[in-house]
């Protein structure tokens, strides 16, 4: 017989999907002690969904959209995340950085650039619904939200795919968002971040892993995927550095490493290789001039 006094956790993934997803993003519903936990929001409105606290581990829209139809809720999130939903000026910085990159303007009316203009728009009217929603609950920071004491629960940064993201444990489970999207590789941002997060997550205590995307993974197969992931985001990175020239613009970069031109398709390419610049950049290989458009990558 197990102990009377160990909690009972009990976890349902649930998934949610809304244009311009390509992939269902999982939000989780946990119980423990009798206290209900929403673990992400998911890509569409939510409504009539028990839950004591809603966590979010980052700002993406397919991972918070879901509280706009949640109303005088507790959320809780780290100060990053709450930062950046507390103003669609804070929002577009971050959304329009592979925009500039690719050197689009969005805000121009071109026949050329029409399609990534109306795809702007469209995550741009999420986004200000979420925050709209984001006042309409109450929001604390982690280490002051206001969880009973004596609960088996932890959050923890964890930085790659996005810089304000989170990682968030609660007894057996640990929940990484899109540092994990079981079945494709997730975005990253900061790629040196992401191998530290990595790292951390396999050295912790947990024995089930909650993705962003995908099926809940035990560690022996979650560790496997960590493998994959790394190995083929390493090939990726000595792609990017064997393509590089004197001076190469990102363009031509992102159609020499991805195969794309600047369409709503290479958005998420371009996240990523931003990322691997980034850390080519730290290592001292390039240098990254962002004043131009598109951005161009000049040799050291």
């Amino acid at each position: 017989m197990g102990d009377p006094r160990e909690p009972v956790t009990a976890v349902t993934r649930r998934e949610s999907w809304r244009f311009p997803l390509t992939t269902p993003a999982n939000y989780y519903i946990v119980s423990i002690y009798n206290i209900k936990f929403l673990i992400d929001s998911g890509a569409e409105p939510l409504k009539d969904v028990e839950a004591d606290y809603i966590l979010l581990t980052h700002w993406h829209w397919d991972h918070t959209a879901g509280i706009t139809g949640l109303r005088n809720r507790v959320v809780c999130a780290s100060q990053q995340t709450i930062s950046t939903l507390s103003s669609i000026d804070n929002v577009m910085e971050r959304v329009l950085t592979p925009l500039q990159a690719m050197g689009v303007n969005p805000y121009e009316s071109s026949i050329n650039e029409s399609i990534m203009k109306e795809f702007f728009e469209k995550i741009k009217h999420i986004y200000s619904s979420i925050i709209n929603a984001m006042n309409a609950n109450e929001v604390y920071e982690f280490q002051e939200c206001p969880l009973p004491s004596g609960l088996p629960i932890e959050f923890q940064p964890c930085p790659g795919h996005t810089l304000d993201h989170s990682c968030i444990r609660i007894g057996d489970y640990i929940f990484v968002g899109d540092n994990a999207t079981i079945g494709e590789s997730p975005t990253t941002i900061d790629y040196q971040a992401y191998l530290s997060t990595v790292l951390r997550i396999l050295g912790g205590k947990w024995e089930y892993l909650g993705p962003g995307h995908g099926p809940l993974q035990d560690r022996a197969n979650a560790t496997i995927y960590f493998n994959n992931i790394i190995r083929r985001k390493n090939k990726r990175l000595i792609l990017v550095a064997a393509s590089l020239q004197e001076e190469l613009s990102f363009n031509d970069l992102l159609y020499k490493v991805y195969r794309l031109s600047p369409t709503p398709q290479a958005y998420v390419p371009a996240r990523t290789l931003i990322g691997y610049l980034r850390a080519l950049e730290e290592a001292g290989v390039i240098e990254i001039d962002s004043s131009r458009e598109p951005w161009v990558i000049v040799r050291r």
